[in-house]
């Protein structure tokens, strides 16, 4: 049996058993080692303990089991603690990068049956450690997802994100020590904050330092972009605007804007069949910014005659752009609008999309041609399926730089801030220092 070959960001139902884990690569290359984290619902561990790797192979609860020297880890999902949401599967060199190591993949089967999942990482140049996925509980059952996430600092950067850190003891060996802070980062002071309600100001400070705390673990400490947000409100997506989800999720977005962005201030567009260029986003005035554009209080049938974009009153009339998902639309205003800006910091697109795409040549050709473009597009899947080329980013060619990421998740609210920003400015960092390389960027 052919084991289905994941992309980045899929996910996967797995059964309530005991779950075999194995790492492979080939063994003329350096060693790689296997470690388990056991994650709470901040996406941090609960103590040193929780940490399982070739010093400590074996968790307390029995539930997380590591066979040191055979690439392999057994997690019996329903001894898992109930207050661990997450088991991220990460592996790591002890020296130097993995780009000295060829054939790394991630093998998942239920113990005693041949393997029923394979991922086959898509970026290592430059990294020493690596999560190559996740067991998660989703409602009563657990599910897997390939990540592909990855630290330049090797076991030492991976253990921090999670509230870990690995010190050499006296033969220089890795041993985990509790307590260490994440390193301390200056958060930008965004115009206007002190007007915010103060549950708002608060979630900010912090989501701007988590921020902060991603950037520099990539050696992207202080970097500056521009950041443009593009939402999908196609018919699929209407729940989860009227819901409050994706309101939530332009809340923890315009933190990205406001740690990035010295004036505080988002370009910002929403589409379906269509598409329109919505008023800039000020985080000083989020709250009443998301009230008036991102619930676009839909009807249930097509208007006879053309409708306004937005009512008198200013707000967003969903119902005027349509069900459909016309991305090649918006991401052609999205260029031209880069293309007029003068000169300054890159521009960094976050585009949220629930998949059902369907105009996959358009959206290579155009992502082809903005290679040459200072700008990155980081696409984030939510709540769908289908992404067509989205899914296939690495894998595009006849760029002059990796321009795009992507990663999906079924349900947004379930990952912590630290992960959501982990995913989405993965890429972003090694991005510019690609461009800068090849003259995209300045």
């Amino acid at each position: 049996m052919t084991p289905t070959a994941l992309t980045s960001g899929a996910t996967v139902p797995v059964p309530d058993a005991t779950i075999r884990v194995e790492v492979r690569w080939d063994p003329a290359g350096p060693t790689v080692d296997l470690t388990g984290l056991l994650l709470g619902a901040d996406g941090r561990v609960g103590g040193d303990g929780d940490m399982v790797f070739y010093n400590h192979p074996r968790h307390a609860s029995g539930a997380v089991r590591l066979h040191t020297g055979a690439g392999r880890l057994e997690v019996a999902l329903p001894s898992v603690p109930a207050e661990v949401a997450t088991v991220a599967l990460a592996v790591s060199v002890d020296s130097g990068t993995f780009d000295a190591v060829t054939g790394l993949h991630l093998l998942v089967r239920e113990v005693g049956n041949e393997p029923v999942l394979r991922f086959d990482p898509p970026e290592l140049a430059g990294l020493s450690a690596l999560v190559l996925g996740e067991l998660y509980r989703r409602g009563a059952g657990w599910k897997f997802r390939a990540v592909g996430q990855g630290w330049s600092d090797g076991l030492a950067g991976l253990a921090r994100t999670y509230g870990i850190a690995v010190e050499a003891d006296a033969d220089g060996a890795p041993s985990v020590v509790p307590g260490v802070a994440a390193p301390a980062v200056a958060v930008v002071a965004t115009p206007g904050e002190e007007r915010l309600p103060a549950d708002v100001r608060d979630r900010l400070s912090l989501r701007k330092r988590l921020v902060g705390e991603v950037l520099a673990k990539q050696d992207a400490a202080g970097v500056r972009a521009r950041v443009f947000l593009v939402l999908d409100a196609s018919g699929s997506l209407e729940h989860a605007y009227h819901d409050g989800t994706v309101a939530r999720v332009v809340e923890r977005l315009a933190a990205v804007g406001a740690q990035l962005t010295p004036d505080g201030v988002l370009a910002a567009w929403i589409f379906a069949s269509t598409m329109t260029r919505l008023p800039d986003l000020t985080v000083a005035d989020l709250p009443e910014w998301t009230r008036r554009y991102v619930r676009p209080g839909r009807i249930q049938d097509f208007a006879a005659d053309p409708v306004p974009m937005f009512r008198p009153d200013g707000t967003l009339d969903g119902e005027a752009l349509g069900y459909g998902n016309e991305e090649p639309k918006v991401m052609k205003d999205v260029v031209r609008t880069v293309a007029a800006l003068p000169p300054g910091p890159p521009v960094l697109v976050l585009f949220l999309s629930d998949g059902g795409v369907s105009r996959s040549q358009q959206i290579e050709s155009i992502l082809r041609k903005s290679a040459d473009r200072p700008m990155f597009w980081q696409f984030v899947g939510v709540d769908g399926a289908n992404y067509g080329v989205l899914e296939r980013l690495d894998a595009l060619t006849g760029r002059r730089v990796d321009n795009a990421g992507f990663f999906a998740v079924d349900d947004i609210d379930t990952l912590t801030d630290a992960d959501l920003y982990a995913r989405l400015l993965s890429e972003f960092p090694t991005w510019i220092r690609a461009a800068r390389s090849v003259g995209v960027i300045r």
